[in-house]
């Protein structure tokens, strides 16, 4: 998890009862965030502000040597997520002026492989990238409205990677006038 009780952002582990939580990242110089347990328990993907940029990190589980899966400064990188066979992150980055790649979701294997664009400009506010356990299908949530989430804003939607196809998962708009929800949906995470 993450928190700020040190007065930074730092990732922490615990065990399941809430006792022993530890700092694992020790870092003062940025904010740590967004952890991701890789699929076998032996590594942490993260987001961090070390060296004054967003970056994605991969670590061992017990913090020790922490590396970027890239560094490029002008992206703004979250949300990671690991690919089923841990071989790669998955996540939402931001391109700010001057960047190479493009918003949208990416891939990036951590052993250095070419990043690969998964949704780009077409899936305006693509984010929270999850996976299928199978590898097959990528969930995220999209802006399909203005950002208001209450009238239905943000909708749940499946890429399939062998097709390319996008198959709307959740639809919906705010149509009750004391209702406070209305179908909307933001974060999707696939159960193990």
């Amino acid at each position: 998890f993450q928190s700020d009780k040190d007065g930074n952002y730092e990732i922490y582990v615990m065990n399941a009862d809430g006792t022993n939580p530890t700092n694992i990242t020790n870092d003062a110089s940025g904010g740590d965030g967004t952890p991701s347990w890789s699929p076998d328990g032996t590594h942490l993907a993260f987001a961090s502000h070390r060296n004054g940029r967003s970056e994605t990190y991969v670590m061992n589980a017990d913090g020790t040597d922490p590396r970027p899966i890239f560094l490029d400064l002008d992206t703004r990188v979250v949300e990671p997520t690991w690919t089923p066979d841990g071989r790669a992150v998955v996540l939402r980055q931001q391109a700010l002026a001057g960047s190479e790649r493009s918003s949208g979701i990416w891939m990036y294997g951590i052993g250095g492989e070419p990043a690969r664009e998964l949704l780009g400009a077409s899936q305006r506010g693509a984010a929270w990238p999850s996976l299928s356990r199978d590898g097959s299908y990528l969930y995220y949530h999209l802006a399909t409205g203005p950002d208001d989430m209450v009238k239905g804003a943000y909708q749940l939607r499946r890429l399939e990677f062998a097709t390319g196809r996008i198959s709307e998962i959740t639809t919906g708009t705010d149509q009750a006038q004391y209702r406070g929800s209305s179908g909307g949906a933001i974060a999707p995470e696939v159960s193990p």
